[in-house]
C-alpha cells in the first residue's frame, strides 16, 4: 500500500487529516523511507515489514509515552504478525 513518511511524530487528528488529504496513505511512518533511500542508492535489495504502534491521533502520545508501553509485548506481537504475513506468501 501507499505509505507516507516524514520527520515528525504524528499525534493529532489535524495533521493526520492533512496527510490523508494530500496523499491518502494506508499508514504513516518515519524510518522506512530513509532505509529505502540508502538501499536504493547502494543497489541493495530491501523489504520493510511494519507493525503500526498507534493510530496517529490524539491518543498516540498517551499510548506510547504516558502509559507504560510494553515494548516487549509489542515486539512479540509485531514479530508474530510479520511471520504470519511471510508464511502466507
Amino acid at each position: 500500500g501507499r505509505i507516507a513518511t516524514g520527520d515528525c511524530f504524528v499525534g493529532d487528528s489535524a495533521t493526520k487529516n492533512a496527510i490523508a488529504a494530500k496523499c491518502a496513505p494506508d499508514c504513516v511512518e518515519m524510518e522506512g523511507a530513509a532505509v529505502a533511500h540508502i538501499a536504493a542508492k547502494n543497489d541493495v535489495p530491501f523489504v520493510i515489514l511494519r507493525a503500526m504502534s498507534d493510530n496517529a491521533d490524539e491518543d498516540a502520545f498517551q499510548t506510547l509515552v504516558v502509559k507504560q508501553f510494553d515494548v516487549g509485548e509489542y515486539c512479540d506481537r509485531a514479530a508474530h504478525i510479520c511471520a504470519a504475513l511471510i508464511a502466507s506468501l
